[in-house]
């Protein structure tokens, strides 16, 4: 127990009007003398202990207790399956980074039936495009290294564009595959160079649309992201997308390089929530049915 005598009468007058509700949420025990002074304050445990003189029995144990450790339980298994995402993730950043910094490799023409394992792998193809059955995905703003930036983050419609996306028949082959060309303002894309050429670029895979992003309209002709199944029974291809390379633009045509890498790895917030969350639980349920 505190003692509070050295307090002034008026000191103790305003505690003797506000202190008990505040007490009562702190769950201590104001203790009075017999002119309603107040001279401490202790734990219910010591206003127990005054009034009975014993100390306050423990809670006997409830085993039924035990269903209520469920939520700390469950909070913290989601904590650790975060932690594992969050090495799943750090390893797959890692490696996309690997691949964006290695040589070309060959197309593997002989391997399409695993060409999501070449996902980010950067590839040397030749061959020649077939322009009459292009298509454009927008609109879109550009990504490449050389995009101008903006003075703020608010986009002007200036800044928005179409990604134009045309079958590339690979050499010495009837393989057709999609290769986005790049940026261009507008859907109206010129063609480029014709006959056999040889391209870099990156391998990709279907986009996922947005939770709030529009669907395909294929039969229109409108398109508002990747879908590789659905653009190559558009344009007779397989369903397979290379992103070609900033060293494939040619003057006043589409701008290449417009592979954008945005994988978000929030899994450190998330671990440290549900761990948080798990250990909070648990202390309301000791402090509720043990102690």
């Amino acid at each position: 127990m505190r003692p509070l005598i050295f307090l002034t009468q008026s000191r103790q007058k305003f505690l003797i009007s506000y202190v008990p509700s505040f007490c009562s949420l702190c769950r201590c025990h104001v203790k009075k003398n017999d002119d309603h002074r107040i001279i401490g304050l202790g734990s219910r445990a010591q206003k127990y202990q005054d009034e009975f003189g014993t100390k306050r029995p423990r809670k006997k144990f409830e085993p039924s207790s035990l269903i209520f450790l469920v939520i700390p339980a469950t909070t913290f298994a989601l904590g650790c399956w975060q932690v594992y995402r969050l090495q799943w993730k750090t390893d797959l950043l890692e490696r996309i980074r690997r691949r964006m910094k290695a040589s070309s490799i060959d197309f593997p023409i002989n391997d399409l039936e695993n060409i999501n394992d070449y996902e980010y792998s950067k590839v040397r193809i030749n061959g020649r495009y077939l322009y009459e059955k292009q298509i454009t995905i927008g609109p879109r703003r550009r990504f490449d290294k050389n995009a101008p930036t903006s003075q703020n983050d608010h986009a002007t419609e200036t800044d928005f564009g179409y990604q134009v996306i045309t079958p590339f028949q690979i050499d010495g082959s009837d393989k057709v595959i999609m290769v986005n060309r790049g940026w261009f303002p507008d859907k109206n894309a010129p063609s480029g160079p014709s006959g056999t050429i040889p391209i870099d670029g990156i391998v990709r895979k279907s986009e996922t649309k947005g939770l709030f992003g529009y669907e395909n309209i294929p039969e229109q002709g409108v398109w508002y992201y990747k879908n590789a199944e659905q653009m190559a029974r558009i344009l007779g291809t397989l369903p397979i997308i290379v992103d070609a390379s900033l060293e494939t633009t040619i003057r006043g045509g589409p701008i290449g390089g417009q592979t954008l890498i945005a994988l978000r790895n929030d899994h450190v917030s998330y671990f440290l929530t549900w761990y948080g969350l798990s250990i909070a639980t648990s202390y309301i349920w000791w402090k509720r049915f043990i102690r």
